[in-house]
């Protein structure tokens, strides 16, 4: 869990009401990922989440599902309202959207944080 993560879980929490959904990247998926030898397994990463939020915002529930593709649960959930995005993912965000759109669903506004700079970034 980078700093990265956690604003946009900061973000998501804030502006959630009643159940905020996290998206964690699963096995599946991380296969094609940079790094992925390194990533902590989905439980572990999952704990990490929970911990980061607890005593946040005590009137969300937090569900945390692993995504074995990117849309995960936005695809087929209607009562999503938002998606907190990058400016990395908001491409993603829309086509998502789309998708929804396509498929009889409401589309979510798209939140979109800035870009935290890593640190390779800064020099």
């Amino acid at each position: 869990l980078h700093r990265g993560h956690e604003v946009l879980l900061e973000k998501a929490a804030s502006i959630a009401e009643r159940e905020l959904i996290i998206g964690v990247t699963g096995d599946v998926l991380l296969k094609n990922k940079k790094y992925a030898e390194i990533i902590q397994p989905f439980p572990k990463r999952k704990e990490n989440i929970l911990q980061f939020l607890k005593g946040y915002k005590d009137s969300v529930n937090y569900r945390v599902v692993e995504l074995s593709e990117p849309m995960g649960p936005t695809a087929s959930e209607g009562d999503v309202e938002a998606l907190v995005v990058s400016e990395e993912t908001f491409k993603s965000g829309q086509d998502i959207n789309k998708y929804r759109q396509d498929h009889g669903l409401k589309p979510m506004d798209l939140i979109q944080i800035d870009t935290i700079p890593n640190r390779s970034d800064l020099k």
